[in-house]
């Protein structure tokens, strides 16, 4: 099974600039990938989580 969950930008308050909403949480039982893709797949998010970039990019202007 292939889980993923949807957030959206919360509404800033004066504790917390910026936030995220949990929207829905959708479930595939079929995989989108072969087999082959999911030791790369978990190779990735477990170099992320280690480097602590969590699973969300982010993307940042460029300053060049």
């Amino acid at each position: 099974m292939l889980w993923d969950c949807d957030f959206m930008f919360g509404e800033p308050t004066a504790e917390q600039q910026e936030h995220h909403v949990f929207f829905e949480i959708n479930v595939s039982g079929v995989s989108p990938f072969p087999p082959s893709a999911m030791a790369p797949l978990v190779a990735a998010v477990k170099r992320r989580l280690k480097e602590g970039q969590g699973l969300i990019p982010t993307h940042r202007a460029s300053t060049a």
